[in-house]
């Protein structure tokens, strides 16, 4: 990679930090919308996936994200464990636990859904990868969009320990 691409790269990373708790690389910038929190609450008591779609472009481009239920959360585990394991640089470990994260949260591009495939094994992952993310605009796309969606995640599940909380939710 040339130096100007890297520092570029680094420079990027520079606006994001590190969950302390998943590794997940968040997005400073990111606030919660009341509309997002009160779904994220009846999502809760629903006992349902949130979903968070993003409109860019004008609402021309859509993109949805999920959150996982606990058997899809235990296999992400599993596969992020597994790739840990693999004789590959971190660089490439990298490219890959973020292609995997893709399949897994992204529920739906333009319409078209997803369903995540119940494995445990990277390659059948990764060909489910493929099939979705078809050109470098639409992974570049999906990859900031993701990164903000977990940080609303994050924010919105330590929401739920402000001592506020049901009052700022709109629920009392």
């Amino acid at each position: 990679m040339g130096e100007d691409v890297q520092e570029e790269a680094e420079n990027t990373l520079k606006k994001f930090n590190e969950c302390e708790l998943c590794g997940h690389i968040q997005d400073k910038n990111i606030s919660i919308a009341p509309e997002d929190l009160k779904e994220f609450i009846r999502s809760i008591l629903g006992a349902r996936v949130f979903i968070k779609i993003y409109k860019l472009y004008d609402g021309e481009y859509k993109l949805a994200f999920k959150t996982l239920t606990a058997e899809e959360s235990s296999r992400l585990s599993i596969l992020l464990s597994k790739l840990s394991l693999e004789d590959l640089t971190e660089y490439e470990k990298q490219q890959i636990a973020i292609k995997i994260k893709l399949v897994y949260y992204t529920h739906s591009i333009c319409g078209e859904t997803f369903s995540i495939p119940k494995t445990t094994v990277i390659s059948e992952v990764l060909d489910k990868y493929d099939e979705m993310f078809k050109d470098e605009n639409t992974v570049s796309l999906s990859v900031k969009t993701l990164i903000q969606f977990l940080t609303l995640q994050k924010l919105l599940i330590e929401e739920g320990y402000d001592a506020n909380f049901w009052k700022s939710a709109g629920m009392r």
